[in-house]
């Protein structure tokens, strides 16, 4: 299978290709500065020169995904799951007067835009043929409508707004083969995260991958789930 991963320098998205790459499926990673790799990362291109393919893609910039896909359309590369995972946070703790509607707007760029931007460009390059394609949004239970967190503006609203995103790609692609799903990864230790959080990345990274791979969303009903598959209320 061909896998591209968005945000794959560090975090989720770095255990995500790890894993993906072990298993034996060829990963096109994206990331925002090339020049900038992280070391795990340049470790996994030198044990896998033929399966790791370093994308620069900045999700708020739509020239470079659109150059990223007609890269890959040029190699007739189809791929079998796109996983939206680049994401960033901002104004976590500001009260609705400290807000700085700056940070909402880039953030809502990078966490909800950005997957948007990826979808427009890279879906005519997504296998309908094989009824086993799936485009995966990584999600967050801060966009809970029903149990809002206090505060986090930016980041609640950004994927609040990704999740309506996955509702209404879903409804386009129901007829086209194309499974969608949002996925609420737990809280990780990562950059994102921080390090007093519950969860290693690599844990949530396995058990995505055990979704997708087993074939498992395209039984699943719901929009939003965690880790492990189980429903999440939106």
């Amino acid at each position: 299978m061909n896998y591209l991963i968005t945000g794959g320098n560090r975090g989720l998205g770095l255990c995500l290709v790890d894993i993906v790459l072990k298993a034996g499926h060829r990963v096109f990673v994206s990331i925002r500065n090339v020049e900038e790799k992280n070391q795990e990362l340049v470790n996994l291109q030198e044990n896998y020169p033929e399966t790791l393919n370093i994308l620069h893609i900045d999700v708020k910039d739509e020239e470079l995904v659109k150059k990223a896909s007609a890269k890959l359309a040029g190699l007739h590369i189809k791929l079998d799951c796109i996983i939206n995972n680049a994401g960033a946070i901002k104004g976590r703790e500001s009260s609705i007067t400290d807000l700085i509607i700056e940070d909402l707007e880039t953030i809502v760029n990078v966490n909800t835009f950005g997957p948007m931007r990826v979808v427009k460009y890279f879906l005519p390059l997504l296998n309908k043929d094989s009824g086993q394609s799936s485009i995966i949004n990584i999600s967050s239970d801060a966009a809970s409508l029903s149990k809002p967190f206090d505060r986090d503006y930016p980041y609640g609203i950004s994927k609040s707004a990704l999740n309506m995103f996955t509702i209404k790609l879903r409804k386009e692609l129901q007829n086209e083969g194309i499974s969608v799903l949002a996925v609420h990864p737990g809280w990780m230790r990562t950059d994102m995260g921080g390090s007093e959080a519950a969860m290693d990345p690599q844990e949530a990274a396995s058990s995505i991958y055990k979704l997708i791979e087993k074939g498992i969303v395209h039984d699943i009903a719901h929009i939003l789930v965690n880790h492990r598959g189980e429903h999440m209320d939106l």
